[in-house]
């Protein structure tokens, strides 16, 4: 299950039934917008910005999301609905290329169909986006074992290996957190759907992780008493310990047990690229604050000083 909202700016996130997501798709309202953003000159100079007042008159579905404590949409509120969103952008014609995906699949997985394909990875929808110019796909994110236990994939990691399958080499990278809304869009622009995987609600332990945060063996948990050297306290952004941050951002991208072996590389990867703004692109101090997950990672690191 997953949260739906009247807007991006009205109301509050409620929990979407199969009956209220019917109701939704159907409504002569969605239609007639998604209408009037298909008929809007993409040559225009206010184009952009017609087209997002459209949008924004939208109701919203939070795919990530299964609620917020707060009733507010804050990522920090979540709890994970065990699905991920996966956005293909600045695509012309989105039923040619989801036909083109569905060829390229056939090559990497043998003679398959789309619904054999779709279901045996745990894809539960393929859409045309709002703008008419994309495609969302929304999948679940799959238990894998860590330290023993199962624990839920990071939405990173679902996102690409849904990417991996399908044979996409581009989408938006920066869809990740806990409160990314998608806009609804009408039935006919919905190209595949399975619906019992869309809502289901058979127990997932594996969304029950604890909040952890493995940290760097060099950075200290504990300031000096003189407040200087490479403690918690000096190393701040604002006045806010870069810690602090990292823990927020784990949570916000759906990675808030760490990552395990296999996907440790993508959700540190993920993290440099957000942290590295604030570390003013200094590859030494992002190695200081970011978890390191087990491992080193200065080997590998490319840099982004």
């Amino acid at each position: 299950m997953f949260c739906y909202q009247e807007s991006v700016s009205k109301g509050a996130p409620k929990l979407c039934t199969p009956e209220i997501w019917n109701s939704l798709i159907d409504s002569p309202k969605v239609a007639n917008i998604c209408k009037r953003i298909a008929a809007l000159d993409p040559s225009a100079e206010d184009y952009n910005d017609r087209k997002q007042a459209l949008k924004k008159r939208l109701p919203i579905i939070i795919p990530h999301a299964q609620n917020f404590k707060n009733g507010k949409r804050v990522s920090a509120d979540a709890t994970p609905s065990g699905l991920a969103m996966l956005d293909v952008d600045h695509v012309e014609n989105p039923k040619d290329f989801l036909n083109d995906i569905m060829s390229r699949a056939k090559a990497l997985n043998g003679d398959a169909t789309l619904n054999g394909v779709l279901r045996e990875n745990g894809i539960v929808l393929a859409a045309i986006t709002a703008s008419g110019k994309g495609l969302r796909i929304i999948g679940e994110r799959r238990a894998v074992t860590g330290d023993g236990l199962p624990v839920m994939e990071s939405i990173e990691a679902a996102q690409m290996r849904m990417a991996e399958v399908l044979g996409i080499k581009e989408y938006d990278a920066v869809t990740k957190d806990l409160a990314r809304a998608s806009y609804v869009v009408p039935r006919d622009y919905i190209l595949w759907i399975y619906e019992a995987g869309l809502f289901a609600e058979e127990d997932r332990p594996d969304l029950n992780f604890p909040l952890t945060l493995a940290l760097p063996p060099h950075v200290e948990n504990t300031p000096s008493p003189s407040g200087e050297g490479r403690g918690e306290a000096s190393l701040q952004y604002r006045g806010i310990p870069y810690v602090d941050i990292v823990k927020q951002l784990l949570l916000a991208t759906g990675n808030a047990d760490g990552a395990i072996p296999g996907e440790r590389n993508t959700v540190y990867f993920s993290m440099a690229n957000y942290m590295r703004y604030i570390c003013d692109f200094n590859a030494d101090l992002l190695l200081q604050v970011l978890p390191d997950f087990g491992r080193s990672m200065r080997a590998g690191y490319g840099g982004y000083g």
